[in-house]
């Protein structure tokens, strides 16, 4: 009312337009002389606002579809460029219509695959202050689209760039915390004329603070800065369109990809069942030929065909093995290992495992040990596939170890719910640059080329992860190196009973 009475105005009427609850704006009356309106008067006055209030409404919703069909046509462009681009980065920033098309800005960088693998377009800051600015959106900010036009107030570092990056669209894409679309406007410096000075100073009186009111109402220019043109509210909701398309785009292609990997590992194992089919039955006509040799021949033949019998006796027992190898791991790829599951005490296949290499570590000269608990290790699993695991694992530590090295086979419980096997051995160890790949098919190192099919240790993950276990390397190069697997123990109360 003070501040009224400092205007000169005698009389106000004010009628409130509000939008969703919100105070959208104010139509304002002013009188210099007293004036009392009729109650009539004022009704139509509130039935005026109400109606305005809602024709803004419509107004503004229209406006949003209007906006948001024009950018249809760009949109579905830049989606259909991210499809059949090898590059989805690539397919989103670059090309006709873009993504300036879509939103009023002057640059975007986007890297959908969340490595740091930038590709922008218009003027966009340094690949390294977008990486700042994507570690700072993944530690304060939890928006799947988080948008600001003065970034600098929020972000300080963003100062130093704000003639780039003053506004900031920010569209975050679930493929790890460093996956970004970033848009980015400049910084508006503009000058605001009010209507005096808009400070509202407050004057301490005897009965406490109050606001003193403006006097004087001569124009008041103001300089804003730090502040770039606003995001409308239609171009937020076409961010998250596009965000849920690039979502749905994604998940399309893994599809895809998954069919196309399932269809060529059923593929594969129809050749594998055919090929390990047809060539078992010449194989066991070999072994079968073979054990009639001694009957047949006589002693002296016998005595001179023995090392070519021996030899082609483990030519077969090889082939046999490579077959029956290649259809685990074809049955591993495709999820399809069958396991008979029941409760071992696992120390029994280590013992087994041991004795059974023990004459070739022997014969290279390695040692080869034991350490196992004293009390029982019960687990839930698959004997005759844990022993093929753990002989992958020794086979191959007594293939890398050096004679007078050692091999040794540990079991222990990992916490309350796990047992812990590690086979160690004395060898050369592996580079870091080749640890990542042990486990990959037919993988094997430069220098152990030829000394296997390289599908062991493949067949190892595959047993010990379909148990529900894990399994990795520890190695130094000169240190040896050490697989360690798990796998669920069965319970104390389980074993009691």
């Amino acid at each position: 009312v003070e501040y009224l009475r400092n205007m000169g105005v005698a009389a106000s009427l004010t009628v409130s337009l509000i939008q969703e609850g919100r105070l959208w704006g104010l139509v304002t009356c002013n009188h210099m002389k007293p004036l009392l309106l009729q109650h009539e008067a004022r009704q139509l006055c509130e039935l005026i606002g109400r109606l305005t209030s809602s024709l803004l409404g419509l107004k503004e919703a229209a406006q949003v579809a209007r906006e948001r069909d024009q950018r249809k046509v760009a949109l579905e462009a830049i989606l259909r460029r991210i499809q059949v681009s090898g590059n989805p980065s690539e397919g989103l920033v670059q090309g006709s219509p873009g993504m300036n098309d879509l939103f009023s800005v002057s640059g975007v960088a986007a890297d959908l695959s969340g490595r740091g693998q930038w590709v922008t377009t218009g003027q966009v800051p340094a690949t390294g202050w977008l990486d700042g600015l994507v570690d700072w959106l993944a530690l304060h900010r939890s928006d799947e689209v988080f948008h600001t036009r003065s970034l600098p107030t929020v972000y300080s570092e963003a100062l130093a760039i704000r003639q780039t990056a003053c506004g900031v669209l920010a569209i975050a894409l679930p493929k790890g915390d460093r996956s970004y679309i970033l848009c980015f406007r400049p910084e508006i410096a503009q000058t605001v004329i009010w209507g005096g000075n808009p400070e509202k100073p407050v004057e301490e009186l005897d009965e406490g603070v109050r606001l003193h009111p403006r006097k004087s109402f001569e124009a008041w220019r103001q300089s804003v800065e730090l502040q770039a043109a606003p995001w409308k509210d239609w171009e937020l909701l076409v961010a998250r369109e596009l965000r849920a398309s690039i979502l749905a785009l994604d998940l399309q292609r893994q599809f895809l990809q998954e069919q196309k990997y399932r269809s060529e590992i059923r593929a594969r194992e129809e050749v594998m069942s055919v090929l390990s089919h047809d060539l078992k039955n010449p194989i066991s006509s070999i072994q079968l030929n073979l054990e009639l040799i001694p009957r047949l021949a006589s002693r002296d033949a016998l005595g001179r065909l023995k090392g070519v019998i021996e030899s082609i006796r483990h030519s077969t027992d090889v082939m046999h093995r490579m077959i029956l190898e290649n259809l685990d791991v074809t049955r591993i790829e495709a999820g399809n290992l069958e396991l008979e599951l029941a409760e071992v005490d696992v120390r029994g296949v280590v013992h087994e495992t041991i004795e059974m290499f023990r004459p070739l570590a022997g014969s290279k000269g390695i040692a080869l040990e034991q350490v196992l608990p004293v009390e029982p290790c019960t687990a839930t699993c698959d004997r005759g596939r844990i022993f093929q695991a753990l002989a992958n694992l020794v086979s191959n530590a007594l293939k890398f170890t050096p004679a007078h090295g050692k091999v040794s086979v540990r079991v222990n419980p990992c916490g309350p719910e796990r047992l812990e096997f590690r086979v160690e051995d004395s060898g050369p160890g592996i580079s870091p640059e080749n640890v990542e790949h042990v486990f990959d098919r037919f993988w094997q190192a430069k220098e152990s080329r030829k000394q296997g099919s390289g599908i062991g240790l493949t067949i190892a993950r595959g047993i010990v992860e379909s148990h529900g276990g894990e399994i990795w390397v520890e190695s130094r190069l000169g240190h040896g190196t050490t697989f360690v697997f798990t796998l669920p123990m069965l319970p104390a109360a389980s074993r009691a009973a």
